[in-house]
Order: C-alpha cells, then sequence, then structure tokens
C-alpha cells in the first residue's frame, strides 16, 4: 500500500472519528432534527440521481464509456449491486414518462422499491390510479395490491420430498470462499444409504432429508398467521419461521387432544404456574384486550409505539417496590421499551448488570 494511499485512509478515519465525537455530544432533539434535514436531502438527492441516470440512458451515453447496457454501466461503473441497479433502471424510466413521480419521490409518499414493483404494470391509462393506490403503503401491500393483476389458478396443496445441504455437525461452517461440487456431492449420496459428507476438505456440508409444503391461503388465515406471529415473538424474540410457528401450533393442538401426550402435557403447565410473579392468564387476557395488543408507550412527540413483536407485560408500579398484578397496573410493552421503563426506574447500570447476571446463569 502507497503512502499517499495510507494517509488518505488515515485522513477518512479520523473525519469519521470526529463525526462520531460531535454526534455523541448533540442533545437528543438536534440529533432528530439534524437526521430529518438529511433525510430531506437524501430524497432530494436520489430524485436528482435518478434524473441523471435517465438522462445518461436517454442519450445511451453508457455504450460510449464501453458498457453494453444500463445495467452494466450501473453494476460495474457506479458500483450498484445487481438488485439496486433494476430498481434504479425502473424507476428512472418510469420518471422520464411520468414527471409527477419525482415529486412523489421526494415528498416520501412512495420510495424505489415500491415503485419498481410496479413500474411494470403503469401505462399512459391507470398511471395515476395506480401512483395513489400506492401512495404511503409498504411493500407487502404493494405486493397485495400488484398480485391482483396476475391472477393465478388455484394453487393446489403439495408436498414432497427435499434435500437440503446444511452444515455437518460438530463441524465448521464453510467459508465464503468454499465451492460445492453439487455433481459429484449427488452422486455420493446416491451410493450411500447414510446421509454423507461432501468430502472437500473445504465445504463439510451433509444432505438434510426434509419436506417442501406449498398451498395457497386466504387473506383471514393471513391475519390469523400474522397474529400468531406477533403472540409467539415473547418467546422467540429473535424471530420465528414459518416451520417453528407450525410445530408450536401443532404441538399445541397435540397437546390437547392426543391422549398419550394430554396428561403429560396437563402436569407441565400446571408446574409451569408455580411462580411467585406469576400473572393470571384472565388478566393478562384483559390488559392484551385493553391495549390493543401492541406496544402502549406513548413518546414525547405523542406518538404511540406500533410494534406487535415480543410484547411483555410491564408492572407501572414495579413488582419489586410493590406494584400489583391488577390490570390497572399493568401494560403492554416491546421488549425494547419495557428495558427503557426499568432503566429509568433502577438505572442502566443495574439493568445491564441483572441482564448479565441472568445470561451467566
Amino acid at each position: 500500500m502507497s503512502v499517499q494511499v495510507s494517509e488518505k485512509i488515515s485522513g477518512n478515519s479520523e473525519k469519521l472519528a470526529m463525526l462520531r465525537a460531535e454526534l455523541q455530544s448533540i442533545n437528543n432533539r438536534k440529533l432528530l432534527e439534524d437526521l430529518a434535514c438529511l433525510n430531506n436531502r437524501e430524497r432530494r438527492l436520489k430524485v436528482r440521481i435518478l434524473l441523471y441516470l435517465r438522462e445518461i440512458d436517454r442519450r445511451k451515453l453508457y455504450l460510449e464509456e464501453g458498457y453494453s447496457s444500463m445495467f452494466d454501466f450501473c453494476t460495474e461503473h457506479l458500483g450498484y449491486s445487481r438488485s439496486a441497479a433494476c430498481r434504479r433502471i425502473r424507476v428512472a424510466r418510469c420518471m422520464g414518462r411520468y414527471p409527477e413521480i419525482a415529486a412523489m419521490l421526494q415528498a416520501g409518499e412512495i420510495n424505489i422499491t415500491t415503485l419498481s414493483m410496479v413500474s411494470g404494470i403503469l401505462n399512459d391509462d391507470n398511471y395515476e390510479e395506480i401512483l395513489k393506490k400506492i401512495s404511503n403503503r409498504s411493500k407487502r401491500d404493494v405486493e397485495i395490491f400488484i398480485s391482483g393483476f396476475n391472477p393465478q389458478r388455484e394453487i393446489r396443496d403439495r408436498v414432497r420430498p427435499v434435500c437440503v445441504l446444511k452444515p455437518a455437525a460438530g463441524k465448521s461452517t464453510p467459508t465464503g470462499g468454499s465451492r460445492i461440487n453439487r455433481k459429484n456431492y449427488v452422486k455420493s449420496e446416491i451410493k450411500s444409504d447414510s446421509t454423507p459428507d461432501v468430502g472437500s476438505k473445504d465445504t463439510r456440508l451433509e444432505v438434510e432429508r426434509r419436506f417442501e409444503i406449498r398451498f395457497s391461503a386466504g387473506e383471514d388465515f393471513m391475519k390469523k398467521l400474522e397474529k400468531v406471529k406477533s403472540l409467539l415473538s415473547r418467546k422467540y424474540p429473535r424471530g420465528v419461521n414459518l416451520e417453528l410457528m407450525f410445530e408450536e401450533l401443532l404441538d399445541n393442538y397435540l397437546d390437547q387432544n392426543d391422549p398419550e401426550r394430554r396428561e403429560a402435557d396437563n402436569n407441565i403447565k400446571i408446574n409451569k404456574l408455580k411462580r411467585t410473579r406469576h400473572i393470571p392468564r384472565n388478566i393478562k387476557d384483559k390488559v392484551y384486550r385493553r391495549d390493543g395488543g401492541r406496544c402502549s408507550f406513548v413518546g414525547k412527540s405523542g406518538r404511540r409505539c406500533s410494534s406487535r413483536w415480543n410484547l411483555q407485560y410491564d408492572h407501572i408500579i414495579p413488582y419489586a417496590k410493590g406494584g400489583d398484578n391488577s390490570p390497572d397496573n399493568l401494560r403492554l410493552l416491546c421488549a425494547r421499551h419495557n428495558r427503557l421503563m426499568a432503566e429509568r426506574e433502577y438505572g442502566s447500570d443495574k439493568i445491564k448488570r441483572t441482564i448479565s447476571g441472568a445470561a451467566d446463569t
């Protein structure tokens, strides 16, 4: 590495360190206000970049620069990822056809992701209606909206066995540079009745037999699914995938209806109730309904937290300070706001020590 390059990197590092120190010294309100200004500037700059991309695309300047397509120009020259390049090219071309898009992007009413999703169905007759429909909508909402333009036949239930690659038991995960010879791997798997290792010393993967389950579901099903995921998030705060969720539902059904499991499961449930801080289920249900199944924390601006993830029952007057389990003394808080309230009550250092001690046990 040359001396000039080293000095340049060092200079940048020092500037970043100075910026971090500066940010740590300003108050909360100033931090939020500055971020809002930067966010508005970012939106304006993003629109400007898209206009530049549109004009470069219109003039086909990428050809004179030695690139065969606008996509190659964006990925190889500008350094965008493949997906980011595709989204920006689609949106830039839409902006060329419908100038109203620029104002909506700058106002934050739509974003590059959602606009790129509808770019293929926009035309002179429907663009105003579609832009209105996707305004201030989430990616999930836009996916649902788009599905109406490409209806499919009813999907039949399907269960089929599949084999997937996973790290071999007791062995390290392969490094980023490792490659899998899938052709040879399949051959070795066919020859052996047992689950084989890949054989290559730098891959260390094995085959796991699993099942792919495919079916279509209605809107009511999806609402129930999201509700169940939200309720399970307290037990699995790092995330709930579909397999884990259905495992919980199946186990719950078997606990209630399978004669072979009912007695043992009932004993386990009875033991779980023997806790000094146990809040009765009917009290929890009342608090849950009252708070609408979402975090009840209200910020200084008057905005209520919308999280439905990893909800916890918090004592307004702490249990350790004499608070009871009555509904009036309980509220739903997401895990982070619950910790925030605990830090306000006991101090952040004590909470950190308590969490650290719990992790060590």
